[in-house]
């Protein structure tokens, strides 16, 4: 099922835990992790993945919709230039690369 149709309907206890879980594993994040984003219960996260209980069918697309923009946000966050993309000139003066690009021309 896909995610956009989970956000407009009602979605099954399996595919809402699976969603939950291929999400978590790409943020690269551990279950008490993931549960703190969501704001959610430790406990009651590592419930709705093993399908002992769930949100509410209504809920539910809260969660996925959640889930979607801290995965935005994370991509984001990747694209933006960081320090790492700075380097220290000889004199001790910091360049970014398109002032390099730029002066070697």
């Amino acid at each position: 099922m896909r995610v956009d149709t989970m956000l407009s309907e009602p979605t099954s206890d399996s595919d809402f835990a699976k969603v939950l879980e291929c999400g978590r594993q790409l943020l690269l994040l551990s279950e008490f992790e993931l549960a703190d984003e969501l704001r959610i219960a430790k406990p009651a996260y590592a419930e709705w993945l093993k399908g002992y209980s769930l949100p509410h069918t209504s809920l539910r697309a809260t969660y996925l919709r959640h889930l979607i923009s801290l995965a935005e946000s994370r991509l984001q966050e990747q694209r933006e230039p960081s320090q790492s993309d700075e380097y220290e000139h000889e004199d001790g003066e910091h360049q970014d690369d398109e002032r390099i690009v730029a002066a070697t021309g």
